[in-house]
Parts: structure tokens; C-alpha cells; sequence
């Protein structure tokens, strides 16, 4: 996919974000972290949404400053994007990664919200300095769907971040929010 597509993609993706923050700015303390049984809070789940873009980029720094090669996106990535997007309209639960599970770090929404953006920030100027050949490549590499490029790692996102929008509704609807 192309750097114009992506860069578009991204702007929708930061819609979500804002429309989201929007959403929770009006939850009280108790509605932000109450949890009930394994299910995980409203801040465990922006917590959760945040580290992943948040440790996806680290990683991209880190692969760029080691000079690391990328093979072309081909079929198998595609493929694996596929099943990306059909893992993420399923009811299956996921178990997080080690690294990328909520820890409670988070006291408040406007903490979490001004370190999410800036990680948007950072992730914008990154994508805004790859070259259009650099889009063909699979730099990206997830847990569970292997190598994928710059776009599929948004159509990751964004997948992901739906997912968890509707495992919000559900923890807002538990305790009759309508945010």
C-alpha cells in the first residue's frame, strides 16, 4: 500500500483515538478502574491500546537504527492480515503479551491521553519519513501474525483498537454508562 494510504489511514486512526478520550473524559475515578473479575477496566484497556502502539514503535526505532533488511510484503502477508481481521471479529479472547499488559501505571485519563498522543506523534513523523518503497516492505513485526508492512500495521491497530472499543461498551454497559 502506498505512504498516502497510510498516512489517511492514520488520520482515521487518531479520529478513534479522539472520539474514545472523548467518550471517558467524564468517568469518574470508580468508573475508570473498576474492574469485575478477570475483565479488565476502562484504563486497563486504554493502558493496554496505548503500550501496544507505544511498544510497536519502539520496536520500528529499534529496527531502523540496527539497519535491519526487509523482504517484500507478498502473499503470505496478506494472508496473515486476513486472518488478523478474522481473529479480531471473533468472540475469542486473546491473551496480552507479557509486555504489553496493563499494569496499572496509569492514576488519570489526561496522563494516559497526553503520552498516547504523544506516541501518535512520534509514530506520524515515522511514517512521514519512510520512503514509498519503504511501504512495500514487511518491517512490522506482530505476536501473532508474523512480518507485515507499515499499512498492515495500522489495519492491526485499528482492528485492535475496534476489538477493544467493543470490549469497552461492554464494561460501560455493566455499569450502565452511556458514554
Amino acid at each position: 500500500m502506498t505512504k498516502k494510504k497510510t498516512l489517511e489511514l492514520f488520520h482515521e486512526l487518531n479520529k478513534q483515538l479522539a472520539s474514545t478520550f472523548d467518550r471517558i473524559q467524564s468517568l469518574d475515578e470508580k468508573q475508570l478502574f473498576e474492574n469485575k473479575g478477570d475483565e479488565w477496566s476502562v484504563m486497563d484497556i486504554m493502558e493496554h491500546l496505548f503500550k501496544v502502539e507505544d511498544r510497536s514503535l519502539n520496536y520500528l526505532l529499534y529496527k531502523m537504527e540496527q539497519g535491519s533488511s526487509f523482504k517484500k510484503v507478498g502473499m503470505r502477508q496478506r494472508y496473515n492480515v486476513w486472518i488478523m481481521q478474522k481473529a479480531y471479529n471473533s468472540n475469542r479472547k486473546f491473551t496480552a503479551p507479557d509486555g504489553v499488559k496493563p499494569d496499572s501505571s496509569y492514576i488519570s485519563v489526561e496522563d494516559l491521553k497526553t503520552d498516547f498522543l504523544a506516541v501518535r506523534k512520534r509514530l506520524y513523523t515515522f511514517l512521514n519519513e519512510r520512503t514509498e518503497s519503504e511501504y512495500r516492505l514487511a518491517m512490522y513485526k506482530t505476536a501473532f501474525f508474523g512480518r507485515i508492512s507499515l499499512f498492515q500495521m495500522l489495519v492491526f491497530f485499528d482492528g485492535h483498537y475496534k476489538r477493544h472499543m467493543r470490549q469497552l461498551d461492554r464494561v460501560l454497559d455493566s455499569m450502565s454508562i452511556e458514554a
